[in-house]
């Protein structure tokens, strides 16, 4: 069975059920069943509250790892360049290209990203637009 977009949202914020989600993000309970109900999803709502290293891919649509590929934590944070030390320049090149890969990772991760908000925010306006119209049939 493919795991719903509430399933893969439940899983990112570590929630177990609506009412945890709902805190999460900030809103009501009943906005997140709406939500459900509607197959309708506050996109920029959500992306605004997850954290950097959650997969937009993974979470939208179900593709490819949960959490981004740059996103490991467990390496040593770099230092400030005006607190490296003599013995630290002397390996500046392998530092270089460290920071030329993550950079690298980070500019594909935000390619990806941009395209998928992209793609959501003209599903949210083609589905705006439908409602719209729905709305002034059922007027007339």
């Amino acid at each position: 069975m493919e795991e719903r977009l509430i399933d893969r949202l439940k899983k990112a914020f570590d929630a177990r059920n609506y009412k945890d989600l709902s805190a999460k993000l900030d809103t009501n309970e009943n906005t997140i069943k709406s939500w459900v109900n509607r197959n309708s999803y506050d996109i920029p709502l959500i992306v605004s509250k997850c954290d950097q290293n959650i997969s937009l891919n993974w979470l939208l649509r179900g593709d490819g790892k949960m959490t981004l590929s740059g996103g490991d934590t467990t390496a040593e944070p770099l230092k400030p360049y005006n607190d490296l030390t003599s013995e630290d320049l002397k390996h500046k090149d392998d530092l270089i290209k460290r920071l030329e890969n993550e950079l690298k990772e980070v500019r594909h991760e935000l390619l990806i990203t941009n395209r998928q908000l992209s793609e959501c925010y003209a599903e949210q306006i083609k589905l705006q637009k439908d409602y719209i119209k729905l709305m002034k049939a059922e007027s007339k």
